[in-house]
């Protein structure tokens, strides 16, 4: 095989082999750019990968570390049933309940006609804290930026 090739190689001209060897080294620019490329294609796309692996991995971390709050107040225990503890915290708070319907000592079925965002998901978030959740929650908009709310709270430790 090599033969072959030194015999075919000293069959061109001068000219001929330089423009062979010319067409070479530029393949080999053109094999190298190529592969430099897909390298640095196949790093940026694991730097993408490893981002979005760091932000999944805070994420999970901060639910982990809620679920072990809610695991250390896993203890605590109601004051009252949850219909007197839901409606006192919205008095509190300023919600009017337009409906409040206990469904035993552990449960209550509330609706609020009009509460702000902000004001309503801080309120959940008090009640979390005394240990009451809710299980079902929907949220409707209404047209003055405020929110139409009918959720299931359940007590916990009762």
């Amino acid at each position: 095989m090599s033969e072959r090739f030194r015999t075919w190689w000293r069959d061109r001209s001068q000219r001929e082999q330089r423009l062979l060897l010319v067409m070479i080294a530029l393949m080999a620019v053109v094999i190298a750019w190529f592969f430099v490329r897909m390298m640095d294609d196949a790093l940026s796309d694991a730097r993408e990968r490893h981002s979005r692996a760091v932000v999944e991995q805070a994420e999970v971390k901060g639910k982990v570390a809620a679920l072990k709050a809610l695991e250390r107040g896993a203890g605590r225990r109601l004051e009252a049933p949850v219909d007197v503890v839901v409606g006192q915290s919205a008095n509190e708070v300023g919600f009017v309940l337009s409906r409040t319907e206990p469904q035993g000592r552990d449960r209550v079925v509330i609706a609020i006609a009009s509460a702000r965002p902000q004001a309503f998901f801080g309120w959940l978030n008090d009640l979390e804290a005394r240990g009451v959740f809710p299980e079902r929650l929907t949220a409707r908009a209404n047209s003055d930026q405020t929110l139409s709310i009918e959720a299931t709270m359940r007590g916990r430790g009762l």
